[in-house]
């Protein structure tokens, strides 16, 4: 992928394989962070209580919204479409 859409990239930086399970973007910020990819599941444990504790902050219609989605710059589906489709039968 860096080849066809970055490949200046691989100049500076060599692409390294993180497991292939699905937590694939914690892993890769793991090892970022801490050189292992052992503490993803620490990372997604910190981000769901982030995103559970401060939910306001990430809903795209709420006044207390961060400011990137005021400015429209990422763009989230409404906070309560999405909690209620993803609800469990």
């Amino acid at each position: 992928m860096l080849v066809r859409c970055q490949p200046s990239l691989l100049n500076a930086a060599v692409p390294l394989q993180t497991v292939d399970d699905d937590n694939y973007f914690f892993r890769a910020v793991s090892r970022a962070v801490y050189g292992y990819e052992e503490e993803h599941l620490a990372l997604r444990l910190m981000c769901a209580l982030e995103v559970g504790l401060n939910a306001s902050s990430y809903d795209g219609t709420s006044p207390q919204r961060h400011q990137l989605l005021r400015q429209g710059l990422v763009v989230c589906p409404e906070y309560f479409k999405v909690r209620t489709s993803n609800r469990r039968l």
